[in-house]
């Protein structure tokens, strides 16, 4: 079971919603040194102590991460972290 379960819809399709997936997890990858890879719809990425997928639908993503022991004390963050990172992929305005 993953440490970290988030669902969002969206309203981007199927493609634009994988090329910005892409985005987001090029962007990760820069700040936490993450390997990423595609197969079919799915973005799986991993480094030491976390690891996990992005699927992409036409209407939804679905993002599972599995932490670490170590690197679950700081669930919250990274929870928090991704939040933003879709906000801003997905165009969504929050107060």
């Amino acid at each position: 079971m993953p440490d970290i379960h988030i669902i969002r819809e969206h309203n981007l399709g199927l493609e634009q919603a994988r090329d910005s997936a892409t985005n987001m997890a090029r962007d990760l990858a820069e700040q936490f040194s993450i390997s990423t890879q595609w197969n079919a719809n799915t973005l799986t990425f991993a480094r030491p102590g976390v690891d996990g997928e992005i699927q992409v639908e036409a209407a939804r993503i679905v993002i599972q991460v599995r932490l670490g022991f170590m690197v679950s004390l700081f669930r919250a963050g990274i929870e928090q972290s991704i939040h933003e990172h879709l906000d801003q992929l997905l165009g969504v305005c929050r107060t």
